[in-house]
């Protein structure tokens, strides 16, 4: 018997049957425009004084950090607060990302740059969810479930209320990465609505 073979041996059924996470930019960006019309929709109905939207979310992995600073320095997109929600805040591939960097840039913009590694998502459940072991579903549910947790919404929440803040992570799709759960859950919880920049 093959090494594939003990692999495929070794899956449950359910396991077998995914296929590895492969997602194109345009369905990425198909995502994020999506996301962001429903939210525009919302925003214009509500009676809201100063701005149309409460937070923001950002995925980096099709923008560089002076383009994202510039989209802040818009009334409509102001930020105080850059939350960054990645389990890891470094990358081989865009070093301009790495969190000092970032946190150097957004110091001289007058920006917090704050790092949740708690929000993120670690190594082994990404790998197992690009990899093809774990689908969308359970990688919400599983994010939702262990991420989500009552301590680690009641600071968030905190930041939300009391400044201007923008989420950020890699996918450049909302609907595609961990940011997407938590902007749900922050507007179910205050009846806010974010905006993916």
């Amino acid at each position: 018997m093959g090494m594939s073979d003990e692999s495929t041996e070794n899956k449950t059924p359910e396991a077998r049957k995914l296929k590895k996470r492969k997602i194109s930019p345009m369905d990425q960006l198909r995502s994020q425009r999506n996301w962001n019309l429903n939210r525009l929709n919302r925003a214009y109905l509500r009676p809201k004084e100063n701005r149309f939207f409460d937070f923001f979310t950002v995925g980096t992995s099709n923008k560089k950090p002076e383009e994202l600073l510039n989209f802040f320095k818009l009334p409509v997109f102001s930020c105080n607060y850059l939350i960054d929600i990645r389990n890891n805040p470094n990358s081989i591939h865009t070093p301009y990302w790495n969190k000092n960097s970032i946190w150097q840039l957004c110091k001289s913009q007058g920006i917090c740059y704050l790092h949740k590694p708690n929000l993120g998502v670690p190594r082994n459940i990404r790998k197992s969810l690009f990899s093809g072991q774990m689908s969308d579903k359970q990688f919400f549910s599983w994010y939702d479930n262990n991420v989500l947790t009552e301590e680690n919404m009641q600071e968030i929440v905190e930041l939300v209320k009391n400044n201007d803040v923008s989420f950020m992570c890699t996918e450049i799709g909302p609907t595609y990465c961990h940011r997407y759960r938590l902007a749900l859950k922050l507007e179910e919880r205050l009846g806010y609505i974010s905006f993916d920049i």
